[in-house]
């Protein structure tokens, strides 16, 4: 009897071990590195400044041929309705503005400082543009988890903007490492980066200087920050 069942437990054995085996190279082929299941904040980041020099044709085009720099149909006759700058906000708001929200949450937990300073003033320096362009949009509940965000006032979107990039700026010196190849714009520099907040605060600074009395006195400091960095 012992020679009759021991290859049949031999065999039994050598089956589990194969369907062990091909289960785990299943899961393993299954795993496609091109869609991964956690955000990569390396390739979020690259991605989101791809979008936002890829949108700004609307915009551009627009605003060129409006001052004449040249011609185009319609366009420099100042014949502009709502759908002229659409390609440009549908790249803004529901492509680029996600993924940097995914930035700073994702960044935050895992305390990748560089990846949310960046992602922050990305955010500011978008959402200025589009607050010169469109004025009133949604701020607070913007970012794709609401399906009727309110619409924030410009006035306001512009002073919560001021704070982000001094945040930005506060988180860059909790500590800065970001891979140059993930970085197309400044190649994971921070002083360039720190450079473009002050920057952007001088130009927003010089937007409201004219409704705003203290945004004039701080548009003075600001010059003084740029001049030094």
């Amino acid at each position: 009897m012992n020679g009759t069942h021991r290859p049949i437990s031999f065999l039994v054995a050598f089956v589990l071990i194969l369907t062990t085996s091909a289960c785990k190279k299943f899961v393993d082929i299954n795993g496609d590195p091109n869609n991964p299941t956690e955000p990569n904040l390396s390739l979020l980041l690259s991605g989101t400044q791809v979008s936002i020099a890829g949108n700004f044709t609307g915009i551009n085009s627009g605003g060129s041929a409006v001052v004449q720099h040249w011609g185009s149909g319609n366009l420099n006759r100042w014949d502009q309705s709502g759908g002229t700058f659409s390609s440009s906000w549908s790249g803004f708001y529901t492509g680029a503005i996600p993924d940097l929200e995914t930035i700073i949450k994702t960044g935050t937990e895992q305390q990748q400082w560089g990846y949310v300073s960046i992602a922050k003033l990305q955010k500011a320096y978008l959402y200025s543009i589009m607050v010169d362009v469109w004025g009133d949009i949604p701020y607070t509940q913007a970012g794709g988890s609401y399906t009727d965000p309110v619409f924030d006032k410009g006035q306001d979107i512009y002073n919560s903007l001021f704070t982000l990039i001094d945040e930005a700026l506060a988180d860059m010196e909790k500590g800065f490492t970001v891979t140059s190849s993930a970085d197309l714009f400044y190649q994971g520099s921070k002083e360039r980066w720190q450079r473009m907040a002050y920057s952007l605060k001088l130009k927003m600074f010089n937007q409201i200087r004219l409704v705003d009395p203290p945004g004039g006195q701080a548009f003075g400091c600001c010059s003084a920050a740029v001049s030094r960095s």
